[in-house]
């Protein structure tokens, strides 16, 4: 379940789940309320960062 969180909170939940050997997420949104589609930003977001730091080196 994606709740309410900040950018800190998103690294820190991908970066723990690629630790475990996640490479995929499966998300389903009902609410478009601000707090849920920031925070689904901001998983997109540090993936992504994480994913180019990963590539880039």
């Amino acid at each position: 379940m994606v709740g309410r969180m900040t950018e800190a909170q998103a690294v820190a939940h991908i970066t723990q789940a690629k630790a475990l050997g996640f490479d995929a997420f499966a998300i389903n949104i009902i609410s478009t309320d601000l707090w849920s589609t920031e925070a689904v930003r901001f998983l997109f977001q540090a993936a992504l960062a994480i994913t180019l730091t990963h590539w880039m080196g």
